[in-house]
């Protein structure tokens, strides 16, 4: 565990939360080649924006290069340092970091009033549970059953039953469990009392955890047209996926579209919707014949990912049961991937569940880069520096 030290500044008006800092500087062993940083580390997907700037060392062998964690309410920033040794004082270290880092990070006030402290256990605690708050492997989204003619949220989500397409959706992404006792990642739904229900749909995914707040398996409440004991748990979905039915719906013919407009959702939470429409193969929508059909008369079928793209070839299989998929975001979330096919149709086929999921966390990681969830972030960042200082350095 390398050094942590925070700035002694308290807060004040002229001196505000934003400006406290966290720098944690640890030894490392070096090579006696010269390497460029960018090289050594730049792994900082899970942190905010900064700038990262690129520092060439030294390439003398007897140089002890040191790495460095800088933490503001804004992001982390990860630099490497050379030329830091215990005789050579605060202003002079500080002045390498300063070296270092992004010009914006580089002028921030807090920077000259850094502290040494001493490390505890106290500090390793709050530091790592920190960190484990910022690393997250469980994922939660909404799944809300739409029945024809159905646009608004209150409709939706007054839906007592589903249909048994939809139900079988459900099962194709992942598994109805019992929610009492259950000792996994629960998404906030009580698994003592059935207080959320006692079923819930639950998925695994390249290691991550995905527990969905499926609204017809939430509590129904005939005398609440809002159906608050569901909106609680979907409301604060940042994505939702919505399993639209229509009779007779076909994506190549006009006359059964069934539009689906965000405005209806009143949640300013909810900023990703997943859009899944069934229909059958080779047939409704007046008659439309499905065009993503293959014209080959091959029997076998596979879908593959081939330099980031989706290739899919249709097969004559039995079931004719297809979903076409669309996304819906507000404006603030930029793109995300895997990108759609052209057609955005789908078999029922274990490639479309992998990317299905895939799609849905990547959705939820757009979203949080979003400004106003960032704000939300910076506010809970200041938060734990400020904590930090008062109940671990005494400041």
């Amino acid at each position: 565990m390398g050094r942590p030290t925070p700035s002694s500044s308290s807060s004040s008006p002229s001196s505000p939360a934003d400006d406290d800092i966290l720098v944690i500087i640890e030894g490392v062993k070096k090579s006696s080649k010269s390497k460029k940083t960018s090289d050594i580390d730049t792994d900082s997907s899970t942190s905010p924006p900064h700038h990262h700037h690129h520092h060439y060392t030294s390439s003398s062998p007897q140089q002890k290069l040191h790495k460095a964690l800088v933490r503001t309410r804004h992001g982390d920033e990860r630099v490497w340092l050379g030329g830091l040794s215990k005789d050579l004082g605060k202003k002079k270290s500080i002045a390498i970091l300063k070296t270092t880092l992004s010009p914006d990070l580089a002028k921030h006030p807090a920077l000259d009033k850094l502290t040494t402290v001493k490390h505890t256990s106290q500090l390793n605690k709050e530091l790592c549970k920190w960190e484990l708050s910022q690393t997250s492997h469980s994922y939660k989204f909404g799944v809300v059953f739409a029945r024809a003619g159905q646009t608004l949220d209150n409709d939706m989500l007054g839906n007592r039953g589903a249909s048994r397409g939809f139900m079988e959706f459900l099962q194709f992404i992942g598994d109805i469990v019992p929610l009492k006792g259950w000792d996994k990642y629960a998404a906030g739904l009580d698994v003592d009392d059935d207080r959320d229900g006692t079923m819930s749909l639950y998925s695994n995914h390249s290691g991550n955890q995905i527990m969905f707040h499926v609204s017809t398996l939430l509590p129904y409440n005939p005398s609440d047209p809002q159906q608050l004991a569901r909106k609680r748990h979907i409301g604060n979905d940042v994505v939702v996926i919505v399993y639209m039915e229509a009779e007779g719906y076909h994506p190549n013919s006009s006359t059964t579209s069934h539009p689906f407009d965000p405005s209806g959702f009143r949640s300013q939470f909810n900023h990703v919707f997943v859009i899944i429409r069934p229909y059958q193969r080779g047939g409704g929508g007046g008659g439309g014949e499905d065009k993503s059909s293959s014209s080959s008369s091959s029997s076998s079928s596979d879908a593959t990912f081939i330099s980031g793209k989706f290739e899919e070839r249709w097969a004559g299989t039995e079931d004719s049961l297809r979903y076409h998929v669309s996304i819906v975001a507000r404006g603030e979330v930029l793109p995300f991937g895997p990108p759609l096919p052209e057609r955005q149709n789908f078999g029922k086929t274990p490639l479309f569940r992998e990317f299905l999921l895939s799609k849905l966390i990547n959705a939820e990681c757009a979203a949080l880069a979003a400004p106003v969830f960032q704000d939300r972030l910076a506010k809970g960042r200041a938060a734990f520096l400020t904590n930090l200082k008062k109940t671990c350095l005494n400041k």
